[in-house]
């Protein structure tokens, strides 16, 4: 296990930087997610720690160890890139087991350990198979198992889930968290994905635009965003933000009154989650536009005058045209870019 210390990285392609003064901590036998969208600088970030990269400047520190120069063979990681890189001529087998016969490690505890991860992994009955006998999801998958049954002190995986369906990735998920878990190695996982990232991670990193946004626990990052790229980007279907005006004591949203007992920014932003609006009392009156059903939820889209919104109840049934909304909890940022500046507790009204 070792502890890792991002400090002030920088990486430049050319005039840009694609990570700016990024400083991350991920303690020992902590599993931390780098959640950003596509282009956020979170696989870069990966290749730095992986020694693949050279920062234009800041220190990678394993333990208290300056590593910025060290070649990736010494720094004792396992990564699992987006891209299925196996060895064509090895087949499954021959691929999990590789880096430990490389070691040198015992015939027999090769053979114990890559048959307990793919069996784990569900990938016991591929072991004859080479990589282009595998779909691009089995070849992920052998990538995982690879990586695991090395117990390395450092685990870096990059979209981990991108090529499987959801029943496989439920599957590995558990697996990676057991793994991680139960043998204590500390791992970083960059995902585009927050399910993965909330599954999978003892602490969540959102990062855009090679700078984080904000870190904390994955409940932390959903209950109380730090700014509004974050309050949309957790969750699904993600957070609705709504224009608002000054009112004595709180806000006014389409007309609606919200108490915030504090004086807001003219420019303030109102921000409901889908599952916190309620149906009924006063509120914003709002006209059905579409409804659906995913499993036990219930959704609408509907309309108001502050906007369109979502609405989620696993309690309502929506089917009404016209009807009355008012949110249970909403949060309020500074603008549309900006931090939040309130949390509201649960509404009574």
């Amino acid at each position: 296990m070792v502890a890792l210390l991002l400090d002030a990285i920088t990486v430049r392609f050319g005039d840009n930087p694609v990570v700016d003064a990024l400083t991350l901590r991920v303690e020992q036998g902590e599993s931390v997610a780098l959640l950003g969208p596509s282009g956020s600088g979170k696989t870069t970030v990966l290749r730095v720690v992986a020694g693949l990269e050279v920062p234009s400047s800041g220190d990678v520190i394993f333990d208290g160890r300056q590593v910025t120069d060290l070649p990736p063979a010494q720094r004792n990681l396992a990564m699992v890139f987006q891209e299925n890189v196996l060895y064509p001529k090895m087949n499954v087998e021959g691929n999990v087991g590789f880096s430990l016969r490389v070691r040198q490690v015992p015939s027999a505890e090769i053979a114990s350990r890559v048959e307990a991860e793919t069996r784990a992994t569900g990938i016991s009955g591929l072991l004859r198979r080479t990589p282009k006998e595998l779909s691009a999801g089995q070849q992920q998958v052998v990538q995982l198992a690879r990586a695991m049954v090395r117990r390395p002190d450092l685990m870096l995986v990059d979209e981990p889930f991108a090529r499987l369906d959801h029943l496989g990735s439920d599957r590995l998920r558990a697996e990676l968290r057991l793994v991680q878990t139960g043998y204590g190695v500390t791992a970083l996982y960059a995902t585009h994905d927050y399910s993965d990232a909330m599954a999978l991670a003892d602490r969540v990193a959102v990062i855009d635009e090679g700078r984080i946004r904000q870190v904390g626990s994955p409940l932390q990052l959903y209950s109380e965003p730090a700014d509004a790229f974050v309050a949309t980007f957790v969750g699904s279907p993600p957070m609705d933000l709504l224009d608002s005006e000054p009112a004595p004591g709180g806000l006014s949203v389409g007309g609606m009154f919200l108490p915030v007992g504090r004086k807001m920014p003219r420019d303030a932003i109102v921000g409901i989650r889908p599952e916190d609006w309620r149906v009924g009392g006063r509120g914003l009156e709002a006209r059905l536009d579409r409804a659906f059903a995913l499993g036990p939820d219930s959704y609408a889209v509907v309309d108001t005058p502050a906007g369109q919104v979502t609405l989620r109840s696993r309690e309502t049934r929506f089917g009404a045209n016209a009807m009355f909304i008012h949110p249970k909890r909403f949060h309020v940022f500074e603008s549309r870019e900006g931090r939040a500046t309130f949390h509201s507790e649960q509404l009574r009204n």
